[in-house]
């Protein structure tokens, strides 16, 4: 009787160390998956997302919760994306308006009236290109793009905002002005 339990013993302990050389291989699967098969574009110094229209995103891999994950992503690509359009349409505006010899005032109002223009805009066109998760390092990569058309679009309206404010801004100067020169001529 104690010789069946040592055989069983042994089946069972044999079947635990198949277990466990089991595990252990596909570890090594993954690793070596891991690393052959990352995208290009997912490593740190890649030039494939420099481009204004498409952006990569790096953000913490939650297993649990992957819409949690993929929202932060979404939510990090719009605020590059918002920061990548503001750039863009200021270096624009301080060519068009000769921003060094452009009065205080009239800074005031055309930076106030790019960031409510871009407070406005929801870059409902940014769509996921493509993802990676890293289950090694927990990150999740992502490849955002938004059409450069839809972009351009985007920046002729700023600029359009941009120039009503400014030129409002004028109006009511030379209105002022001329209501300070009509003042004048009825006090000679």
């Amino acid at each position: 009787m104690s010789g069946h339990i040592l055989f069983r013993n042994a089946k069972i302990l044999t079947c635990l160390v198949f277990l466990l050389m089991g595990a252990a291989i596909l570890a090594l699967l993954i690793v070596v998956y891991e690393s052959e098969n990352r995208p290009q574009w997912a490593e740190p110094n890649s030039k494939a997302a420099q481009n204004l229209s498409v952006i990569k995103t790096e953000t913490k891999l939650n297993l649990l919760d992957l819409g949690k994950s993929r929202r932060d992503s979404y939510k990090i690509a719009v605020a590059i994306c918002r920061k990548a359009v503001f750039d863009r349409a200021m270096k624009q505006i301080k060519v068009a308006y000769g921003w060094e010899t452009l009065d205080h005032e009239f800074r005031d109002a055309a930076e106030h009236s790019l960031l409510n223009a871009l407070d406005q805009i929801e870059f409902e066109d940014l769509y996921e290109l493509n993802v990676y998760m890293d289950l090694f390092k927990m990150k999740r990569y992502a490849l955002y793009a938004i059409d450069t058309d839809e972009l351009e679009v985007i920046l002729q309206g700023i600029y359009e905002s941009v120039n009503k404010a400014v030129l409002k801004l004028m109006d009511e100067e030379e209105e002022e002005i001329e209501d300070n020169g009509d003042e004048n001529e009825t006090i000679s």
